[in-house]
């Protein structure tokens, strides 16, 4: 898993962009998908805003 702190401006962006709200959000969450030869225990990726919440 990867976690990620951002600022309220790259929270709105990404929240804009992957989920079409034109607003910061507190957590972002992303599901890892990987090919099927691939075996590595990977869940995904975490955003956090701390200044949002």
């Amino acid at each position: 898993m990867t976690i990620r702190i951002v600022d309220e401006a790259e929270s709105h962006e990404l929240n804009l962009t992957y989920r079409g709200k034109d607003r910061p959000t507190n957590v972002l969450s992303f599901p890892f998908e990987a090919p099927p030869e691939v075996e590595l225990p990977l869940l995904g990726d975490l955003i956090i805003c701390r200044q949002v919440g």
